[in-house]
């Protein structure tokens, strides 16, 4: 995997220690850690214990996202489910198809993690102004993380559920 697509899935990380280090200060004692669908706040916790939570969640979902890609160029071939499986992993094509999963699935971890990054911004700025969050913020969020997933996921499902013209019998 490109070393620079390792590097994007660390920028939502850095983007949220530099959330904390610009807005902790800033913050009371007590934060609202979760909204309802309203945007309301329904739960609250200790600023020091949200903000520890949020990192070990990111860094959680990071390292998930690594582990999957770098145990996919791992994986036996019977267990990785493609369609045309004899001609995506044959000897010739094996190492392009599985390099694009890895790329897929690092993608689909940043989306993810921005996706995170992204909401809790919009609980800082809820926090900071003792407001709701406004249902559209999270509604956009919602919608954009799922359509660019269906994206990602449309183009997986198109790359391998065909095989390509020349290279049919």
């Amino acid at each position: 995997m490109k070393n620079r697509i390792k590097f994007f899935l660390i920028i939502p990380l850095a983007i949220l220690i530099f959330q904390y280090y610009s807005f902790y200060h800033l913050l009371p004692q007590e934060i609202a850690v979760h909204f309802n669908i309203s945007g309301n706040p329904d739960r609250w916790s200790d600023k020091s214990t949200a903000f520890i939570t949020y990192f070990v969640i990111l860094s959680a979902m990071t390292f998930l996202f690594f582990g999957i890609s770098y145990l996919i160029g791992k994986m036996s071939d019977s267990v990785i489910n493609l369609p045309h499986k004899h001609y995506w992993l044959n000897s010739e094509n094996r190492e392009k198809s599985i390099n694009y999963l890895k790329n897929t699935i690092v993608t689909m971890g940043i989306l993810t993690n921005l996706f995170l990054v992204y909401f809790n911004q919009l609980s800082i700025k809820a926090n900071l102004t003792q407001t709701e969050i406004p249902i559209f913020y999270s509604l956009a969020g919602m919608v954009g993380l799922l359509l660019f997933l269906g994206i990602i996921i449309f183009r997986l499902f198109n790359r391998f559920n065909n095989i390509p013209e020349d290279e049919n019998p």
